[in-house]
C-alpha cells in the first residue's frame, strides 16, 4: 500500500517535470492507476481483517477524493490540447 501511495506522487513529479501536455497526462493516467492499485489494496486489507470498516471507509473517501482531483486534472490537460 506504501508503495502505491508513493507512486501516485512520484509519476505526478515525473509529469510535471515533462515538456508536453501529452507526457503529463500519461503520468497522470498513470497514477490513477495507482490510485485504482491503492483502492484494491485497501478492499483486500478490510477482507482480511488488517483494517477496521471504520478505517477502510475513512481511506476510501480520502482515496477517492485523489482519483476525482487526478481525473479533473486530467480534464484540465484534456483542455489545452
Amino acid at each position: 500500500m506504501q508503495r502505491a501511495a508513493v507512486s501516485i506522487n512520484s509519476n505526478l513529479a515525473e509529469g510535471g517535470a515533462r515538456n508536453t501536455d501529452g507526457e503529463k497526462k500519461q503520468f497522470v493516467g498513470i497514477a490513477r492507476g495507482s490510485v485504482a492499485e491503492l483502492s484494491y489494496q485497501l478492499m483486500l486489507a478490510k477482507d482480511l481483517d488488517y483494517i477496521s470498516n471504520d478505517e477502510f471507509n475513512k481511506l476510501g473517501q480520502e482515496v477517492n477524493e485523489i482519483r476525482m482531483m487526478l481525473t479533473g486534472l486530467l480534464k484540465r490537460i484534456d483542455s489545452n490540447l
